[in-house]
């Protein structure tokens, strides 16, 4: 795979912030955790993951998620080669395998993303970003 230098990946300060978030902060964001744990509790590592003691955390509750931290250590650290090819792409095709996924070590490390720019607005006084909708994407 070619890792280019312009592609966008987390920066070990993401890493940090992972390592001390505040993931329930408004009600609305507690109410859909809880409403996702009741539909993925049962999916392989999902509740251990996301459920700390089986619920979902309350609004102001801190969340600290080593694991997801550690994942976006380890992009960064490789510029994404982990994810497609290294100990984190070897990780989620065992993953996949173990659940009966179809994903292959060749899919990650065959893998090419369409980098697009993003659409933007001013509003308010501040300059919004968004993905282009898949089906819209504009070609540079």
């Amino acid at each position: 795979m070619d890792i280019r230098a312009s592609h966008p990946y987390p920066s070990r300060r993401s890493a940090v912030l992972a390592d001390n978030v505040v993931a329930a902060s408004r009600p609305l964001a507690a109410q859909a955790w809880a409403r996702g744990g009741d539909v993925l509790r049962d999916q392989p590592t999902f509740a251990v993951t996301f459920l700390p003691g089986g619920v979902a955390p309350e609004p102001g509750d801190r969340f600290i998620n080593k694991g997801h931290a550690k994942t976006l250590r380890r992009i960064a650290e490789t510029r994404g080669k982990a994810f497609y090819q290294d100990d984190l792409a070897e990780a989620m095709v065992a993953f996949s395998a173990l659940h009966g996924g179809a994903m292959t070590a060749e899919d990650l490390a065959g893998h090419r993303a369409d980098w697009c720019g993003t659409i933007s607005r001013g509003f308010d006084g501040a300059e919004l970003h968004e993905i282009p909708p898949a089906g819209r994407v504009s070609r540079r």
